[in-house]
């Protein structure tokens, strides 16, 4: 779907540009306003297809997913140890559906 809808946006794009040129046409100044009219209609359809676009692209699955990992760094054993200690302050950052892994593991 998302391919097909890039074609479309690029095909009136070049339909935009091939308006605009039109439009600029001083020579038949009846021709440059049925263009103008189309380049209006075009960019209409540019920002609606492309704030479709970006919609789609920010589905909310994708935009839920992340992965956060608690390790214990230098410190030895106690860092070890107090890294699981860690976990409940990041469970409410979660979103439903997340698999909070804790390692211990050592560096």
């Amino acid at each position: 779907m998302a391919k097909k809808n890039n074609y479309i946006l690029e095909k009136i794009k070049k339909e935009l540009a091939e308006a605009e040129e039109l439009a600029r046409n001083k020579d038949d100044s009846g021709m440059a306003e049925l263009a103008r009219e189309e380049v209006s209609r075009l960019l209409t359809e540019v920002n609606r297809l492309e704030k479709e676009s970006a919609k789609k692209s920010l589905d909310r699955r994708d935009s839920r997913n992340a992965i956060v990992e608690v390790r214990a760094g230098t410190g030895g054993e106690e860092a070890a140890l107090f890294a699981p200690a860690k976990k409940p302050l990041f469970l409410p950052a979660t979103f439903s559906g997340c698999i909070p892994v804790l390692r211990n593991a050592r560096a």
